[in-house]
């Protein structure tokens, strides 16, 4: 429990006078008080309790940092004696300063009280006037003292709703306050500062764990820097060619790091029938016009404050994931006809790459949990009904800084790929090529840039991707094949395992994959089974997502058994089993199929405990042990495969 002391003890009991309301918020100090339930307070005692009566005519008895009431203040009238609590005043203008003892008081009574309903005598008290700087449109820079109180902020900048800039370096750490919908007003430009533009008022005090105020050293330096030629320019949001690279020190010592994530985009056009379009699948000439619409949506979006949390990143202790973070902000950008969710993160210095990755691991965690996802309408000029958009991150998507998103795009024009504009059984595994070639071998990439083409090039060849990428997976499905694959993955190969391995197997191209039907052991030439995991979960998916965006319906429920089965026949045709293809191998039997893959992946003494341990399938399933009675080369007429228990 907090001991206050007599200054802010009599300070405690002039704020909360005999009579104050208060409301319940837990079950403390003996009664058990309903959370809701009304009473008031009688008397403060000398130790700091609070004793008071509920509606029900009982006795709550509780310390104000036990977190177990809310005073509703009312309408106060300051106390007599115009110095009452000067001593207080004194202690709090320089809050950093404080003693521990000082600040957890005060901090103690903040938290049973609405800042905003505080009368004006004792927000003087616990919010007292700091020496701060007012910069007006216009006119020339003057040093203010106003309350760090957001109410006094807003009524100094004649503001509804603030927006707070942070900024910190060697020499200064401010907060800079701005109206949020200064711009939006028809507020004339301000300044210019960091490279960011401000409209209306501003308002600057220091920053700590709070506001403070201003030292003389930070208002000389901020003078210099608001009366700068460059802080009375209006940046050129838009305009690149004079752009800082990425990681450059701003003028206050900032170091701006901005990474671009492509932003997914789905349109309803309330003038059109028909299910939502992502913005990948609309032709060049409509696009450009529904991509100025949406500009226009989100510069309007970003004021308004039920989308906010679009833009803002949630709490955090930025020391978590980088001691250098300051601030993280989002806001939306257009690059080469394609929209992008910037993240401008500022920081004390440079970040390392380690630095910059686990920010990068933070960004695509938030997105997950709805960062950057939002809705939108964006009005249509004349009689029509307009655009309803529903925007979003892709956790899968690649997070860039603008100069390798620039050397990406330069890397895509030098290659001069072949524009694939159908899907067919030759073109599917060139897309597969282009793939791995532009996300340089990275699954999670690759199947993101596989979506966006089909996005792109419409449903029917989204369904054909989906039939043909299904059509090579059922065909790879043979027990030597999964023989193969359970010594690659070597902590067991199920189902599911599998199946992922297949995926991994057709994305490592047409050769590969003819070549390990035709010899599963032809994959110890394949050095990624060595340093891979060999499993694509994702890539089987591909089809399936571009299809149900483009159309709200599922891939599956859309193909026809027959047209799945006549596609199967046409790919099988390019396809030479290899005898002993169709066999399930068991561990006394593997090292004769598989000699190199065995060799590769198990030394003797583990091949022999993996004999010694059993069987490697199931012998009680009936097509383990038909095909076990068999010989090797008879084909098998089911699909469906069990080894131990029923997942085998």
């Amino acid at each position: 429990m907090i001991q206050f002391d007599k200054d802010w003890l009599a300070f405690m009991r002039d704020l909360f006078p005999k009579g104050t309301q208060i409301r319940c918020s837990n079950t403390k100090g003996g009664v058990p008080a309903l959370s809701g339930e009304m009473g008031t307070v009688e008397y403060i005692g000398d130790s700091g309790i609070f004793h008071c009566t509920l509606e029900d005519g009982r006795t709550l008895v509780a310390a104000i940092d036990e977190d177990c009431f809310r005073v509703d203040l009312q309408e106060q009238a300051e106390p007599s004696g115009k110095e009452l609590h000067q001593a207080l005043k004194d202690r709090n203008q320089n809050l950093p300063e404080c003693s521990e003892s000082h600040c957890l008081q005060r901090i103690a009574i903040l938290g049973v009280v609405d800042s905003e309903r505080l009368p004006e005598w004792a927000a003087d008290i616990l919010f007292p006037p700091l020496r701060s700087i007012l910069v007006l449109p216009g006119e020339a820079v003057r040093a203010i003292e106003v309350s760090s109180l957001r109410r006094s902020i807003c009524r100094q900048l004649d503001a509804k709703r603030l927006d707070c800039a942070g900024s910190c370096s060697e020499r200064e750490s401010i907060n800079l306050y701005f109206d949020s919908d200064a711009q939006k007003k028809g507020l004339p430009f301000n300044r210019c500062l960091d490279g960011q533009n401000y409209y209306g008022p501003v308002l600057i005090n220091g920053m700590h764990e709070e506001a403070r105020s201003l030292t003389d050293l930070e208002m000389i330096g901020l003078l210099q820097r608001l009366n700068a030629p460059e802080a009375m320019r209006e940046a050129h949001k838009w305009d690149t060619s004079d752009r800082k690279r990425d990681g450059e020190a701003t003028m206050s010592g900032i170091v701006e790091l901005k990474l671009y994530s492509p932003l997914q985009v789905d349109i309803i056009d309330r003038d059109r029938s028909g299910p939502p379009i992502p913005l990948q699948a609309v032709n060049r000439e409509q696009g450009g016009e529904y991509l100025g619409k949406i500009m226009n949506a989100f510069r309007e979006l970003q004021f308004q404050e039920d989308a906010r949390n679009a833009f803002i990143a949630s709490e955090q202790d930025w020391s978590e994931i980088c001691e250098k973070i300051i601030s993280l902000t989002h806001t939306v950008e257009a690059f080469n006809g394609t929209l992008y969710g910037v993240y401008t993160c500022r920081s004390g210095d440079v970040l390392d790459p380690g630095e910059t990755d686990d920010l990068k691991w933070y960004c695509h965690d938030q997105w997950e949990n709805g960062w950057g996802e939002g809705y939108a309408c964006c009005p249509c000029e004349g009689g029509g009904l307009g655009l309803y958009i529903h925007f979003w991150q892709d956790d899968s998507a690649p997070l860039l800084t603008r100069d390798k998103l620039e050397a990406a795009r330069s890397m895509e024009k030098e290659q001069c790929l072949p524009l694939v504009t159908e899907v067919t059984p030759d073109t599917f595994w060139t897309m597969l090529a282009q793939a791995k070639t532009a996300c340089d071998g990275n699954q999670r990439a690759a199947a993101y840039w596989l979506t966006e083409r089909l996005l792109a090039m419409g449903p029917e060849q989204a369904l054909n991707f989906h039939s043909i990428m299904h059509g090579y997976m059922d065909l790879a499905d043979k027990y030597g094949l999964w023989n193969a694959a359970t010594l690659i993955h070597e902590d067991g190969c199920y189902s599911d395992g599998f199946e992922d391995f297949r995926a991994w197997l057709i994305f490592q191209g047409k050769e590969t994959y003819l070549a390990a039907l035709k010899d599963p052991d032809s994959l110890a030439d394949v050095p990624a089974c060595v340093k891979d995991d060999c499993r694509f979960a994702d890539l089987p998916y591909v089809g399936s997502t571009a299809y149900a965006r483009l159309t709200d319906r599922m891939a599956h429920d859309d193909i026809a058994p027959a047209d799945q089965r006549k596609m199967e026949i046409e790919l099988q045709k390019s396809i030479v089993y290899g005898p002993g293809i169709e066999y399930p191998y068991e561990w006394s039997e593997v090292a004769v199929y598989l000699p190199r893959l065995t060799a590769q992946h198990l030394t003797p003494e583990e091949l022999r405990a993996c004999v010694h341990r059993g069987h490697l399938w199931d012998h009680s399933d009936p097509e383990i042990q038909r095909l076990r009675a068999e010989m090797p080369k008879k084909k098998r007429t089911r699909s469906r495969k069990k080894k131990e228990g029923d997942a085998r």
